[in-house]
């Protein structure tokens, strides 16, 4: 539903209020400035659109979400607690917001149910506007991975026989909502079926299992089945997290093995970030094709937005990036395989061999 303090939510309203913080804002303003050009905002429809909901929470216009998420990233926030926090605390930040205070609940739905496809074009459009102003230089192209820890606990996690067993508590319809009244009862219903299976050692094991760690037995875990059993597919693992399914377990830059994605950057020569991808590799040795494929998306979305909404016609430097601009990679990239996925591409590649990696770290 609608929001009281929102009907103040425009450009002017906004920029007027803000302008008493003088250069303290400009940040904020700039970002303000930026969501409400009128081909961010024909993108941000299709996500409200999305959000239009008939029940549950207050619906949050997607743009003051995004608007948000941005400004604290300049603050270097990364945490969503710390996010809604300052939505509370931040006098500036509290002008953009009308006011409104969301929770970290909220901006952890707007990432998990946006339309990724609607959020990428919404960056490309930052990418318009470097073009317009003839700031993209496309002569150098850095590719580089780090790890993008999700946040959920190591031990939140989730196995196959874990998965059968939640699927004969919605067959036996003792499923919880994690209420103390229905975990009770799901708890006294198993102990019965523990009784009624004692002579099926298989059954028996998934029972026993159960009551060791009754709370993931829930309808919220339940409906999540269908990603569990996707990201299973094809994996050493036995188990994912049950907060992000489609992260792995690998070794971070720290050491320590936790649940997380590899973060692909892609940066110009001018140190402009032109894309990004998240992908389910533990490290860079088997990620080339697909950020070659990030890549080319990014291209069609930017000379898809240049046609509609700029005024540059260079849509023909834009298209040849893949084949005249020069990739520079570390050697993490240096295999086989990444080699042979620059052969196919046919991309002028510059990847540092391991070897000689090593011997410049020795000396160092």
């Amino acid at each position: 539903m609608a929001l009281k303090n929102l009907v103040s939510f425009t450009l002017k309203n906004i920029l007027d209020e803000l302008s008493d913080y003088g250069k303290d804002s400009y940040k904020l303003r700039t970002i303000v400035n930026f969501i409400f050009k009128p081909y961010v905002q024909d993108l941000i429809k299709d996500l409200n659109k999305e959000f239009d909901s008939k029940e549950g929470n207050r619906a949050y216009p997607r743009e003051l979400l995004l608007g948000v998420l941005m400004y604290c990233s300049t603050l270097h926030f990364s945490n969503l607690t710390a996010i809604a926090r300052e939505c509370k605390l931040n006098k500036m930040l509290q002008v953009f917001t009308c006011g409104e205070t969301p929770s970290a609940s909220t901006f952890k739905r707007f990432f998990k149910e946006n339309n990724r496809l609607t959020l990428k074009k919404i960056f490309c459009c930052t990418l318009l506007e470097f073009n317009e102003e003839k700031f993209l230089d496309f002569s150098r192209l850095f590719i580089d991975g780090t790890d993008a820890l999700v946040n959920g606990s190591i031990h939140y996690k989730i196995t196959w026989n874990e998965i059968t067993m939640l699927q004969y508590a919605k067959q036996w319809k003792i499923l919880h909502n994690n209420r103390k009244q229905s975990m009770e009862r799901f708890l006294t219903e198993l102990k019965k079926k523990e009784e009624f299976y004692k002579d099926d050692e298989e059954m028996l094991k998934l029972i026993q299992m159960a009551l060791k760690r009754p709370d993931i037995y829930n309808k919220r875990i339940y409906k999540k089945i269908p990603l569990f059993t996707e990201a299973l597919k094809g994996r050493k693992q036995n188990y994912v997290s049950i907060m992000f399914p489609e992260s792995i377990m690998m070794r971070t830059k720290k050491g320590k093995f936790d649940f997380a994605l590899n973060l692909q950057q892609i940066m110009l020569k001018n140190k402009i970030i032109f894309s990004g991808v998240l992908l389910d590799k533990p490290n860079d040795s088997r990620v080339l094709e697909e950020v070659l494929i990030d890549i080319q998306e990014t291209i069609e979305i930017l000379v898809d937005l240049q046609k509609k909404y700029g005024i540059r016609r260079n849509y023909k430097e834009i298209n040849s990036l893949l084949e005249r601009t020069t990739f520079i990679l570390d050697s993490g990239y240096f295999s086989d395989h990444n080699l042979e996925i620059a052969d196919k591409y046919a991309i002028n590649a510059l990847i540092m061999p391991k070897v000689i990696a090593s011997q410049r770290n020795n000396k160092i």
